[in-house]
């Protein structure tokens, strides 16, 4: 699972602000980071 970079322009077209694009790419980061964080505690999903 990796963070949607450059390549998917698409998925931001609906963001009209810079801000609302930096809050949805950190809120995306903390969410990969607590899954990495619950995978590397042996979760299971």
């Amino acid at each position: 699972m990796r963070p949607a970079l450059s390549g998917d322009v698409s998925l931001w077209s609906g963001f009209e602000s810079g801000a609302e694009l930096d809050h949805a790419l950190s809120a995306g980061f903390q969410a990969v980071g607590k899954l990495r964080i619950l995978a590397a505690k042996g979760a299971r999903f």
